[in-house]
């Protein structure tokens, strides 16, 4: 997810770029591994997932933002007040990389599926199945197959990837519906995430009133 300046000069640009280079002794190899431009809206998080899993056998490696456009017609991200790391940013110009303009703690945010984390098994919950509709008017049931109690994160995102409406459930085996009441946002395509330590499902959805 990235924050962008809403101050930024206007009009502003409405896409951005992320690139992925594999890391070699700590620098951006020219091993891409990702790319992709996406529309984006300023003064808000913008959502992005990745179309394509990142596979690298060490696991390091550099994400760019990518700037589309010329000044003033491109995004700006947003900075973190506290501006903790002194060291320079990478930056990225076509195929060359380097550092300076050492300014850092831009708000980017990342969640990453893959990794098994150290969990409570009381705190948490391995749902085997996940069934939901595709058009909905915003109220319906998610179907559910759990293997052990837990908790149950259901983030649900606009079409720009902004974060509309996130909240948790404590679920058991016997669970095996849940309603899910989505009828307060107005007509249109949203993502609907469901996350557990184990496992994350990402589908679209519509709602239509």
């Amino acid at each position: 997810m990235l924050h962008f300046y809403p101050g930024w000069p206007y009009p502003g640009g409405t896409t951005y770029g992320i690139k992925v280079l594999d890391e070699s002794s700590g620098f951006p190899s020219t091993e891409l591994l990702y790319e992709s431009g996406i529309p984006g809206e300023q003064g808000k998080w913008n959502f992005h997932e990745f179309t394509q899993g990142i596979f690298d056998p060490d696991g390091k490696f550099f994400i760019f933002y990518i700037q589309e456009g010329s000044y003033p017609d491109c995004f700006g991200l947003s900075e973190d007040k506290a501006q903790e790391d002194p060291g320079p940013d990478w930056w990225c110009n076509g195929s060359t990389y380097g550092q300076g303009f050492p300014r850092n703690d831009f708000l980017l945010r990342a969640g990453l599926n893959g990794a098994q984390p150290k969990i409570e098994e009381d705190q948490n919950v391995d749902v085997a199945w996940f069934g939901f509709p595709t058009i909905t008017d915003g109220s319906f049931n998610l179907s559910l197959a759990i293997d052990k109690p837990g908790r149950l994160i259901i983030s649900t995102y606009d079409h720009t990837g902004r974060l509309v409406a996130r909240f948790k459930r404590e679920l058991n085996p016997l669970t095996k519906t849940m309603s899910i009441d989505l009828t307060h946002l107005p007509s249109g395509v949203y993502f609907l995430r469901l996350e557990t330590p184990t496992r994350t499902v990402t589908n679209r959805i519509i709602i239509v009133h």
